[in-house]
């Protein structure tokens, strides 16, 4: 049975006050709880592999936290509802899933996002990018614009599930602009409409990305005092 281990990329990306969780390839649904099930009614084998993938690295992470193991209630948004004390996040791709969890009196939220590299093409450019960063996606090559834009997509996922738990806001692709560092994988959000969260956490909000083996990994995380 694949295990759920510590991340050492998401764990970069966050800083050691938040503790991750990642398993590499299918889980067997046998290692989900009898209280799990009941959010499973209908569900195909996909979504009940994924399901089991994200509640074991989230029961991981919040061990590693030092919480004992629990069931996660599905919120009517189909959000994991999280101990009261916690904030977290699950993300799910082709044969990888992740978790990452702080208590809440260091973060007020975080967001994580993994997708693989090779599911993104070029003609999905309009679809997640500003015309700014359109434009910054023709002057690199084309392996360099496809990686670029994974990357995009994947911080721009990872800052609305971030947000999400705090504002409960539908926000688009080309609602937010992201400016990023190439070199550190550092970006910055800046929401191109009004936006709930700028009232409650002013900006700016920052998060940092990562390529291993064409996988794909961004973590947004809003700190308590920051």
């Amino acid at each position: 049975m694949n295990a759920a281990v510590p991340s050492p990329f998401l764990q970069s990306l966050l800083g050691r006050d938040a503790l991750t969780a990642e398993v590499r390839g299918a889980v067997d649904p046998a290692t989900l709880y009898q209280e799990d099930w009941r959010f499973l009614t209908g569900a195909r084998l996909r979504r009940i592999e994924q399901f089991a993938a994200g509640r074991l690295c989230a029961r991981r992470a919040l061990a590693d936290l030092g919480l004992l193991a629990c069931a996660l209630a599905v919120n009517p948004d189909r959000t994991p509802r999280w101990p009261e004390e916690v904030v977290g996040s699950i993300t799910h791709t082709t044969d990888y899933c992740a978790a990452a969890v702080a208590r809440r009196s260091e973060f007020h939220a975080i967001g994580i996002d993994a997708e693989r590299e090779a599911a993104v093409t070029l003609d999905l450019r309009s679809l997640f990018c500003t015309r700014a960063e359109r434009a910054a996606l023709e002057r690199l090559s084309t392996t360099a614009a496809v990686r670029r834009l994974a990357v995009l997509f994947s911080a721009k996922e990872a800052f609305y599930k971030c947000q999400y738990p705090l504002c409960g806001e539908w926000i688009d692709f080309a609602d937010v602009e992201l400016e990023l560092d190439e070199a550190t994988g550092v970006f910055e959000v800046q929401p191109l409409r009004p936006i709930l969260l700028t009232a409650r956490h002013p900006g700016p909000w920052r998060g940092k990305a990562c390529v291993s083996d064409g996988l794909v990994l961004s973590a947004v995380a809003i700190r308590v005092g920051a």
